[in-house]
């Protein structure tokens, strides 16, 4: 249960990133999205978006009343397509006003065809990852040692948790420390080394750069890299670097990874 809370937070955490990034029009699940909009506007958002609001429906009507409710849905609709306002009337009709007083219409659709999440969401929680963003803040600010920390002991959740907590202002000497305790130019866990990478971009720790060159020629799916060229392109000092290194390694990327590197460049 644990493990899947940390994965929750992660998750949720990611998609307040993406929300701050992508526009409002894009961030219901429903959007409007016209051709001249292309691939991919929401980011990827609607799969994090869709997550929480189904779990959001499961723990206030009880997972045994959901599950069945979702069994009959998938039953009722099998080889369908089926519209958002189909989701809602069979939603309506076969949960909400079955077991009144819960949920009410109105408030499902502000998840489909309104922006951010809705105000009545309680987020997910995970005691290990606080502790873990906590360590961050102690190791930054010399109240913590990190032979204090034992990296065998975290999940790779904590160890992500940990490398997005670290306070913005640090040294180089310590986050080469930290690098070299963790062990995170190294890991072989993609999930890591992503979280690391970005904040090697945008802090500009330059000892790290040679081993984040080689992650973008090693790495070719999109939520791996991209954020890693978008960090470069947003510290200031790197969007040449950036521009220079994606050229090189475009051949090697899927044709909608390029596309969603290249409008980093878009002026």
């Amino acid at each position: 249960v644990e493990r899947a809370n940390e994965e929750r937070v992660l998750a949720y955490n990611s998609l307040l990133a993406d929300l701050e990034s992508v526009p409002a029009r894009f961030q219901p699940l429903a959007p409007e999205v016209l051709p001249e909009d292309g691939e991919d506007p929401q980011q990827g958002l609607q799969y994090a978006k869709g997550q929480f609001f189904l779990e959001h429906m499961e723990k206030l009507f009880g997972r045994e009343v959901f599950a069945a409710f979702l069994a009959d849905y998938f039953a009722t609709f099998a080889w369908q397509s089926v519209t958002t306002e189909m989701f809602l009337d069979y939603l309506d009709q076969n949960l909400l006003t079955v077991r009144p007083g819960i949920y009410r219409r109105e408030q499902a659709e502000q998840w489909l065809y309104e922006p951010g999440i809705p105000d009545d969401f309680e987020p997910p929680v995970s005691p290990v990852l606080k502790q873990a963003a906590a360590a961050a803040v102690g190791v930054a600010g010399g109240d913590i040692l990190l032979e204090e920390l034992d990296p065998q002991a975290w999940s790779p959740q904590a160890t992500v948790n940990f490398i997005n907590g670290l306070p913005r202002q640090m040294t180089t000497d310590t986050l080469a420390a930290v690098d070299a305790h963790f062990g995170l130019t190294e890991s072989r866990n993609a999930e890591i080394t992503r979280a690391w990478f970005i904040q090697v971009a945008a802090r500009r720790h330059l000892p790290a750069y040679a081993a984040m060159e080689d992650y973008l020629s090693r790495h070719g799916r999109t939520r791996l890299i991209e954020p890693v060229y978008a960090a470069l392109v947003a510290n200031g000092q790197d969007r040449d670097l950036a521009l220079n290194l994606f050229q090189e390694r475009q051949g090697r990327y899927h044709p909608l990874t390029n596309g969603a590197i290249s409008s980093l460049f878009e002026p």
